[in-house]
């Protein structure tokens, strides 16, 4: 770990003389690190995930011989969030692969009928990933992709073809068990989603890929023993904690996080992490997961960089006056340790900025305003002047553009073009996320942390019409809830927002 933070660094420098002793007391299960943390330690079970989770290796492992060994050639995975997030990460790391992963995080009907048109029922496995049981978005997609099975291979034979990776009493449980589920693995209720990537919920997909999950677990070992260390000059993931705090504290509200394409998994799996624990209260860090390196001018005043391996760029960047930070890149054998080593960073910055982060109260709210969306069957807002809504730049110090279209779609490009021309022309941080993923990754930030942002969506008409067996109404009708809601909560919550025209942006 390679640091150059100029102005940040005296400021990080004094939370690490807080962070040196909060060390042992997170090690110690202390719930008193973080406020109005009733619950705790019971989401401290992070800590021990590579140990616990490696004494189920066997098992993981054996269930995932056994799936192969039945024919299995494609694993569907679906699941929101940091449910997918990280094993996206893992996927991407694995040269050869035992079998081909899919993750569909996103309700947009061409998505689903994308997914639909590839899925074979006879030799595709469906692998759902939800800890509460409860997210509309993963029950909508469980249910259409399990009657496709049932219709082509019967009842009698298509729970064969389905895992569900849950935490123990939920919902999804008794699902599982009624439509004969071949496994219903208990993920670990101590341990919350985002937070979820050592646990089963990240290490059975492992297994599937064909990695050796008690030697994965094992290879991060250094790393949590490191962790352990109050001398933070040793202790790299309190010491990123530190400064992730410190950048929160003195205003740099932007964490701009460069890493290689092929981990871009791993980078939004992060920006999950640390935004939504950390975006509380007004305080936390906004993180814009990046591919490349900008002129100094576009990053604005307000932004920490932490890079992923060293690239051509980055010293002149952190000459100039930029605080930057460089980790070690992750590679497969080192990615588990990377995942811990930012867990304990977001605990310890956490504790310093004085927030929870194992709570996600505006997250469940949106989630909340979707099934009453749903429930009211209240129309998609009407689009509003891009040039109106762009008058709130005056008050803000970064654009959100939320991008409510096919992650494999042709629209998904116009709208990563169209970020680079806005910052170029505003001089501001533009995030690109794509929804509804960013629901689970962002809400909470975005609802609760620094306030000063414009959120602009832009919506893709589908063209596939999907259903959901059970319900009166589509994806589509699913996916404009997930958006109405979006927009809802973030009015209510004093946020500038609205749905425009991507054209109509541009030309404004």
């Amino acid at each position: 770990m390679r640091q150059q933070l100029g102005s940040l660094h005296d400021p990080a420098l004094e939370q690490c003389g807080r962070a040196a002793p909060l060390v042992e007391r997170v090690w110690a299960l202390d719930p008193t690190l973080w406020p109005d943390v009733s619950h705790e330690p019971a989401r401290l079970g992070w800590l021990a995930s590579a140990e616990r989770t490696g004494e189920r290796a066997a098992d993981l492992q054996a269930l995932a011989d056994a799936i192969v060994a039945d024919g299995i050639t494609d694993v569907l995975m679906l699941g929101m969030g940091g449910a997918v997030l990280s094993v996206a990460a893992l996927a991407a790391l694995v040269e050869v692969p035992r079998v081909r992963l899919h993750l569909l995080d996103s309700t947009h009907p061409d998505a689903v009928a994308r997914h639909r048109a590839a899925f074979d029922p006879d030799t595709w496995l469906v692998l759902v990933a939800s800890k509460s049981g409860t997210t509309v978005g993963t029950r909508a997609l469980l249910d259409r992709f399990h009657a496709d099975v049932v219709d082509a291979r019967g009842d009698v034979h298509a729970g064969r073809h389905l895992v569900v990776l849950t935490n123990p009493g939920s919902p999804l449980v008794e699902v599982a068990r009624a439509r004969g589920a071949r496994a219903v693995v208990a993920t670990n209720e101590r341990v919350s989603g985002c937070w979820s990537a050592l646990d089963v919920l990240g290490m059975l997909p492992a297994a599937l890929l064909g990695i050796d999950v008690a030697s994965h677990l094992a290879a991060a070992g250094s790393d949590l023993s490191m962790a352990r260390s109050p001398a933070l000059a040793d202790n790299q993931a309190a010491r990123l904690g530190a400064i992730l705090a410190a950048a929160s504290m003195a205003g740099r509200h932007h964490l701009v996080l460069v890493l290689p394409e092929h981990l871009a998994g791993f980078g939004h799996w992060v920006a999950h992490l640390v935004g939504e624990s950390l975006g509380k209260a007004g305080r936390g860090l906004v993180p814009i997961v990046d591919h490349h390196l900008d002129e100094l001018a576009q990053y604005g005043p307000d932004v920490l960089l932490v890079a992923m391996g060293e690239r051509e760029g980055l010293r002149a960047l952190a000459d100039h006056g930029l605080p930057t930070v460089v980790l070690d890149e992750p590679t497969l054998s080192t990615l588990g340790g990377a995942e811990f080593r930012w867990e304990f960073a977001t605990a310890i910055a956490a504790a310093l900025l004085a927030v929870d982060p194992f709570d996600a109260p505006a997250g469940v709210a949106v989630a909340r305003a979707t099934r009453d969306v749903l429930a009211a069957d209240d129309a998609v807002p009407a689009m509003v002047e891009a040039g109106d809504l762009l008058d709130a730049l005056d008050e803000v110090d970064r654009l959100v553009l939320s991008a409510w279209v096919d992650p494999a779609g042709p629209m998904r490009e116009e709208v990563r073009r169209a970020g680079a021309v806005l910052r170029r022309r505003f001089g501001i941080p533009v995030l690109v996320e794509v929804c509804p993923r960013a629901l689970h990754v962002t809400a909470q930030l975005h609802n609760d942390g620094p306030t000063s942002g414009l959120h602009v969506a832009v919506r893709e008409p589908p063209h596939a019409t999907v259903d959901v067996p059970g319900q009166p109404w589509d994806f589509e009708r699913l996916f404009d809830a997930q958006l109405t809601a979006e927009l809802q909560v973030l009015a209510r919550n004093g946020r500038h927002a609205g749905l425009v025209d991507l054209d109509d942006l541009l030309d404004a």
